[in-house]
């Protein structure tokens, strides 16, 4: 087992931020991991105003996209719950553990 794989075993079951490399940065409960991946669960993303949302995807978007708008259907997006990360891209990982500031 490598030194990640070790310090992630100590993070196991607890709420993590993972930062990626392409700059998104995600807060979820690690489920699982190995070398290559983490699984997170009850995910949030950080948004560009600095608050934790649950990322939103898309099933289809073809028919409810406007030229000017960008506009899609609520019927058409979902949350996520869970996610796979690959390891390779991750820059960052720390536990969660929000505190006041005074």
């Amino acid at each position: 087992m490598s030194l990640f794989e070790d310090e992630l075993d100590g993070l196991t079951g607890r709420v993590i931020v993972v930062v990626m490399s392409d700059g998104s940065k995600f807060r979820g409960k690690l489920i699982n991991h190995d070398a290559k991946i983490l699984i997170l669960e009850d995910i949030y993303e950080l948004s560009d105003r600095l608050q934790w949302i649950p990322p939103v995807i898309y099933t289809t978007v073809s028919k409810s996209i406007t030229k000017t708008k960008d506009v899609v259907d609520q019927a058409e997006r979902g949350y996520l719950n869970m996610v796979l990360i690959n390891t390779s891209h991750i820059i960052r990982i720390w536990p969660y553990e929000p505190k006041k500031i005074e």
